[in-house]
């Protein structure tokens, strides 16, 4: 799990480069209003292929062993799926012909992420941590191209979709199957995956809704901070607890299916790592929030973002920790219910919370109302999780994580103000060590596995 976890983190950290790149250049090429109007494009874009797609997804990632006769049948599902967002673009066009163009970005940017998705996971699966890379790194790179040539915000919204395109037809695996599609492929698929719908509508739903209702009732520009903030956390901690989960997911479902027994270590490994890059995140997020803002954005979002930034960091980790962590049980006992009720309070949360607090606070209540919503499903999430006898106790190591990060943040904000390029360092070594001493999350036993020292 090892060598593929630092194949993952190479291909995720230049992703992530790159993604902090175009934030940085779109926060500059679009004004405000331009880029509120992106965000929520884009935010309406993955919430809709999540709906339409991801629970095929997951359960190709579970099923994956049924060989090439499932890449067929997944494959024309796609292209059935696919129509429905093209047909409602029309029937848009048809009833605004002035916003035909961004419905048609819109429905083309659905279907082109469903098919890049779709080879991402089968990359995933198959054990091809560099083929993901390739992926990963040319949809990015061919945005950033396209983007560059667009003048508002339609324009990057189709160039969006385009790199999604390029990307999945040029860099994935061949869409010629070796088997014929056979239908009967899709019962299996759905009964793991159709389950999953109500939560990953749920999921949509708590993706898109924050930025729905802060557009609705603050503008664009209101929502232009908030999306950078978090669309800036989404891209690193997420990316980085992701990493974990791509690397030790397809080797926890091979060890669950040779003896349930033997997956344990293997997760408890997968949570320590998960526990300590989220703390290490934060701990530099909540110590440096200004600087980073300022390094990232345009000087018209950076100060709206940095406000946000230390209450949507804390949030992305429990979303992220939800995610690629407390649901892991319910995948490999194929139960995707169970992980249903904490999606969905999450999404009910989420909603009424932002409806109660943007109208009277804005950007800031719609981070609340987010974190709150947050904290309560993972919460739930984790308890249901240690109910499966599959995910070790995590509250005592959690603490420790949680008291490093807060101890070197502070020590960080009290420190005399310097560059950036000094604070990171001096914030991960402030961590680092606090996390040794206490031996936080396992810390010493970690790094003595990654280099191979025998314990004393």
């Amino acid at each position: 799990m090892l060598k593929h976890t630092l194949l993952y983190l190479g291909v995720r950290a230049l992703n992530g480069l790159l993604a902090l790149a175009t934030l940085a250049l779109l926060s500059r090429w679009l004004s405000a209003e331009d880029y509120g109007r992106w965000a929520l494009g884009q935010s309406l874009v993955g919430s809709a292929a999540l709906l339409l797609f991801q629970w095929a997804h997951t359960a190709y990632g579970r099923l994956h062993r049924l060989g090439p006769a499932l890449d067929a049948a997944l494959l024309r599902l796609w292209a059935g799926l696919a129509l429905l967002p093209l047909l409602a673009a029309a029937a848009a066009a048809l009833w605004r012909p002035e916003r035909a163009v961004e419905a048609l970005a819109l429905a083309l940017g659905v279907a082109g992420m469903g098919l890049f998705n779709f080879q991402l996971q089968r990359a995933n699966a198959s054990g091809e941590p560099l083929r993901y890379g390739r992926l990963s790194l040319l949809r990015a790179l061919a945005f950033i191209a396209l983007a560059g040539l667009a003048g508002a915000a339609s324009g990057v919204l189709m160039a969006f979709a385009a790199a999604a395109w390029l990307a999945a037809l040029l860099a994935g695996p061949s869409l010629r199957s070796a088997a014929p599609a056979q239908a009967a492929l899709l019962r299996p698929v759905w009964q793991y995956g159709g389950p999953q719908l109500l939560g990953f509508a749920a999921l949509a739903l708590t993706d898109s809704a924050d930025r729905l209702i802060l557009h609705s009732l603050q503008g664009p520009v209101a929502l232009a901070g908030y999306a950078a903030a978090a669309d800036l956390m989404q891209q690193t901690l997420g990316v980085l607890l992701s990493v974990v989960y791509l690397a030790g997911f397809p080797k926890a479902v091979q060890a669950y299916e040779a003896e349930p027994a033997s997956a344990l270590p293997l997760l408890a490994r997968m949570a320590h790592l998960q526990l300590l890059l989220a703390g290490a995140f934060l701990a530099l997020v909540w110590g440096a929030a200004p600087g980073l803002a300022a390094l990232v954005f345009g000087p018209g979002l950076a100060p709206a973002a940095a406000a946000l930034m230390p209450w949507l960091a804390t949030a992305a980790a429990l979303a992220g920790l939800r995610l690629f962590l407390f649901d892991l049980p319910f995948q490999l006992l194929q139960r995707t219910r169970l992980a249903l009720a904490s999606t969905a309070l999450v999404a009910g949360l989420s909603v009424a919370g932002h409806l109660l607090l943007v109208p009277r606070l804005g950007a800031l209540g719609a981070a609340w109302a987010l974190l709150g919503a947050l904290l309560l499903g993972a919460a739930l999430s984790y308890a249901r999780a240690r109910q499966s006898g599959l995910l070790p106790a995590l509250g005592g190591a959690g603490l420790r994580v949680l008291l490093c990060a807060l101890a070197a943040a502070a020590l960080l904000r009290a420190l005399p103000g310097g560059p950036l390029a000094l604070q990171l360092p001096l914030g991960l070594l402030l961590f680092g060590g606090l996390a040794w001493l206490l031996d936080a999350a396992g810390l010493r036993q970690l790094i003595r596995a990654a280099t191979r020292i025998p314990a004393p």
